[in-house]
This record gives C-alpha cells, structure tokens and sequence, in this order.
C-alpha cells in the first residue's frame, strides 16, 4: 500500500522548471541543469539501445563523438527557447527533442 501512495504522488520534471534552472544565474540551478540534460541524454541513448541492440544501425539520433557536454546544454536550451509550446511537457522530452533536431541521424 505504501509503495501504490508514493507511486501516485510521482511527477516528472517539466520543460518550464528545467528551462528555469537552465536560465537561473545561480551556480546550483547551472549545475542541476548540466546533470539533468547529460543524464537525460544518456537516457535516451540507453533507450534506444534496449528498445532495439541493432540500433546502432537504426538510431534516429548521431550525437558526433566530439560534440561536448557544454555543446549539448546550449542546444538544449535553444530548442526550449525556440519551442516554448514543448515546455509544458516533461523535461526529458525537451532533451530528446533537441537531440533529434540538432542531431537527427541522416536518412
């Protein structure tokens, strides 16, 4: 019965609270960004990985392996800028979304 109550009470980070921390000036909001948008994209690359093995093939995403973290936070950051409507969804959306724009796999 506990574990059913913490589980209703369980809420996702939202785009508007990590486009918040993302734009707050203070070292701690900084720094929880970073560690939310790295965190998030490995994620996503472990998503895709257990979703399909042969994804390294498939994946709709190709970060280049010399794209830096600080490279990625700014992308993400943008994405959010540039699409304020996606904000209201859950902050790992917003990772996702900017990882496919700026990093879409080619056809």
């Amino acid at each position: 019965m506990i574990v059913l109550a913490m589980m209703t009470t369980l809420s996702f980070l939202s785009g508007d609270d990590l486009y918040a921390a993302c734009n707050n000036p203070d070292p701690a909001k900084q720094q929880f960004c970073t560690t939310y948008i790295e965190g998030a994209a490995d994620g996503v690359r472990f998503g895709i990985l257990a979703a399909d093995p042969q994804s390294s093939k498939t994946s709709p995403i190709c970060v280049p392996s010399d794209v830096t973290l600080p490279q990625m936070v700014d992308a993400v950051k943008k994405y959010m800028r540039d699409k304020p409507q996606f904000r209201s969804d859950d902050a790992g959306l917003a990772v996702f979304g900017a990882l496919y724009t700026y990093w879409r796999c080619p056809s």
